[in-house]
């Protein structure tokens, strides 16, 4: 029975990843549409809503009685900032190679700022994963042929600080949030990420969605509903089922269906450097899970 069930939870997992990689296609083909604003307004209200069910077939509550309010409206705020980051991103940039960059290089970066804070001494293994992390990140923005002014232009920066801000992010909720409260306070962010969108978001722009075509809705169906309330919530439930470290295995399906639907969709062009760039980047990962 237990086999069955962990065969059940592997394969929503594999859905779960290839939706959050698939999101980094549909953000762009959103960005023909809309601006980064009203994408993330609108993606967490629509996230919020169907999440809701969610709590009485987790028999969870939804009180957020046992949310610190600062620890909500802290983490929101930097939701809020990587969402910024990811819609201005993929308006500018490519879509495969960001989702490769981000998903990739996060790991890296979330366990060399987990040892600054801690003020823990990397070990020879981590040391080494950091530099063949860089390495790769390098080869995925093709900073060789690119300058600064180029990088800045093409999005890759905001690519980077995505990176960088989900690490921030997975750090914070990690040592403020209580891990059987998770799916709770993932709703609670949602909606805390739309509240504080409201004093930025025209909503002039929001009614503009009820003039667009399915070709969007798609699209949008995917970046809110497949990869936040559906792709989060079963992470989430999968790490109780089979083990975090298990479960987080399988964030490597991320960047090959990112790649891939770039490639199908956007008719993305796989270059050597970002295949070479990525491969460097999951090994420089294993590298680092091997030595914790």
């Amino acid at each position: 029975m237990n086999n069955r069930k962990d065969s059940l939870f592997i394969i929503l997992l594999i859905i779960a990843m290839v939706s959050w990689g698939i999101s980094w296609t549909s953000a762009k083909i959103m960005g023909q549409y809309i601006d980064p604003i009203t994408a993330i307004f609108t993606r967490f209200v629509v996230a919020s809503i169907t999440f809701i069910p969610l709590f009485t077939l987790l028999k969870k509550s939804i009180s957020p009685r046992r949310i610190s309010i600062k620890t909500l409206a802290i983490c929101s705020t930097i939701l809020a900032l990587y969402n910024y980051c990811f819609f201005a991103g993929t308006k500018l940039g490519f879509a495969g190679a960001g989702g490769v960059l981000v998903t990739t290089t996060n790991p890296i970066i979330t366990m060399a700022l987990m040892a600054f804070i801690n003020k823990r001494k990397l070990t020879i293994d981590e040391t080494i994963g950091i530099f063949v992390g860089l390495i790769g990140g390098y080869f995925i923005i093709n900073v060789w042929n690119l300058g600064f002014e180029q990088i800045l232009q093409s999005g890759n920066i905001y690519f980077i600080l995505c990176a960088t801000i989900w690490a921030i992010l997975t750090i914070f909720i990690s040592k403020s949030v209580d891990k059987s409260e998770s799916i709770n306070f993932t709703f609670w962010m949602y909606v805390g990420t739309a509240i504080i969108m409201i004093p930025f978001v025209q909503f002039e722009n929001v009614m503009f969605l009820a003039t667009v075509d399915s070709k969007f809705w798609i699209h949008f169906f995917i970046v809110s509903v497949g990869a936040l309330t559906f792709g989060t919530t079963t992470y989430f439930v999968a790490s109780q089922q089979l083990g975090p470290a298990k479960t987080s295995s399988f964030i490597f399906t991320v960047p090959i269906s990112a790649m891939l639907t770039s490639m199908i969709l956007l008719n993305e062009v796989l270059t050597i450097t970002t295949l070479i760039g990525c491969c460097l980047t999951i090994f420089a990962v294993i590298i680092i899970n091997k030595s914790s």
